[in-house]
């Protein structure tokens, strides 16, 4: 095999020419089909973990300034592009209105496990939980999100994307008397 497919079944098929020249992370690995799951280890399961080329926190607060590092190497004697996609309202399309968090970023010939910082808000209307992200290093630019793209290499993952906090004011209620008629409210602030 030749093809390094995504492994996300969330959102559609995405595919490169697979080159250890080109990738994220150390490893990168070819099958002769797309072989997907919902926890984005779809082909981690059927051959070598090759998702390795991104790091994530735990988890992102909704509305909070956030990054996250992938390691390159571009050993092919032509410049290479990063592109990166969070599917935020978790409806399978990567390409709504805010899902690229990275856009043709350049990989220069003779990068060699150099990490990469992508810089990126998570919307304050996100959906809380387990939301996919896929990251492209091909050789051209403006990848789309699904389908054949060049040379290189495609890594999906679940970002996680925390719910926001919740605090009940007031935090103790006073000992009712026997009796007597008590009445309490409680407010709920989101905190971010």
């Amino acid at each position: 095999p030749t093809t390094d497919f995504g492994d996300w079944s969330g959102a559609g098929d995405a595919s490169s020419i697979a080159s250890s020249n080109l990738r994220m992370g150390a490893l990168a690995d070819t099958e002769y089909v797309s072989t997907r799951n919902a926890g984005a280890t779809g082909d981690d399961l059927t051959a070598s973990d090759d998702e390795d080329g991104v790091t994530m926190a735990a988890g992102y607060n909704l509305g909070s300034s956030s990054s996250m590092t992938v390691v390159t190497t571009n050993l092919t004697g032509a410049t290479g592009y990063l592109n990166a996609w969070v599917d935020w309202n978790g409806n399978g399309v990567l390409t709504d209105s805010g899902e690229q968090i990275a856009t043709n970023m350049l990989i220069a010939s003779g990068t060699s496990a150099s990490t990469q910082n992508i810089n990126f808000t998570v919307p304050s209307g996100a959906i809380p939980g387990g939301r996919g992200a896929r990251f492209r290093l091909t050789s051209v630019q403006n990848p789309t999100p699904l389908g054949a793209a060049g040379t290189g290499e495609v890594e999906d993952y679940l970002l996680n994307i925390y719910c926001p906090s919740i605090t009940v004011t007031p935090t103790s209620l006073t000992t009712p008397v026997v009796g007597r008629s008590e009445e309490h409210t409680s407010e709920l602030q989101s905190q971010r």
